[in-house]
């Protein structure tokens, strides 16, 4: 009995190690916030569960039994939606081919200074791939300013494809105004039927973004048609987790 104590207490100091320590690669890319710490939080407190456990049981009395069933059930559920979420996020992360007339549309993120980040160059490399071997395709570059960008996103996505993938700028139309993904697609949509393009989208961002994008882009009325980036794999954990939260928000209110 000794022994399988010892074992389990082993398996869970193991565990929040394992969780903590998560936190450790998107920081060496100086990316820190609550989507990085939240498995830093929960692996501290499955290190410290029989505490916890005991603090319950002081605090609630005679009530702890079914507070603790009600947490256990909770836990449970939220285990659930998140497996759940990620195995969808996931099945739509490699993305289809698109149609010959598709419209390109890239999605922002964030610029450092003037110089895109490990994230948007990505999504811009891929839109280069695609842009090259679909010489007649025309590309819509999403995404404003924040306040610690000089140049709003869609500037540096034009700019790194003309000097990084010789895409001429006559090819390329810039919303420059849009903060968010609803906004970007929302502007990419205007652009494409003041010009006449293709309701056809090949949608370019990160994998774990092409499924909550692509039903924002269906309530847009375009029909989209994943191009997946590559992801900095130090990044990934993270984005996926923020992506999970972000879903029911997108499901319920973006349209």
């Amino acid at each position: 009995m000794q022994r399988r104590t010892l074992v389990g207490h082993i398996a869970r100091v193991a565990v929040g190690l394992l969780l903590m320590a998560t936190a450790l690669p998107p920081m060496q890319l100086k990316v820190m916030n609550s989507f990085v710490l939240m498995p830093v939080f929960l692996g501290v407190a499955v290190i410290f569960l029989p505490a916890l456990l005991w603090l319950i049981r002081r605090l609630c009395g005679r009530y702890a039994r079914p507070v603790l069933r009600l947490l256990a059930a909770v836990c449970i559920m939220v285990l659930g939606w998140l497996l759940v979420s990620f195995g969808v996020i996931f099945a739509h992360s490699f993305g289809e081919v698109p149609p010959q007339d598709a419209t390109v549309v890239v999605l922002g993120a964030k610029v450092q200074g003037k110089v895109p980040t490990i994230d948007l160059m990505g999504r811009i490399d891929a839109a280069g791939t695609y842009l090259r071997a679909h010489p007649r395709a025309f590309c819509i570059a999403t995404g404003g300013k924040g306040p610690e960008e000089a140049i709003t996103e869609a500037e540096s996505i034009r700019d790194t494809l003309m000097w990084r993938h010789g895409i001429d700028p006559s090819r390329i139309a810039m919303d420059d105004t849009s903060t968010n993904t609803m906004q970007n697609l929302h502007n990419a949509r205007t652009i494409i039927r003041k010009k006449g393009l293709s309701t056809h989208v090949a949608l370019v961002s990160d994998g774990f973004h092409l499924y909550r994008a692509g039903i924002i882009a269906r309530r847009k009325g375009l029909t989209p048609y994943g191009v997946p980036a590559d992801t900095d794999w130090r990044l990934q954990g993270y984005l996926y987790l923020r992506e999970i939260f972000a879903l029911p928000k997108t499901l319920l209110f973006d349209r």
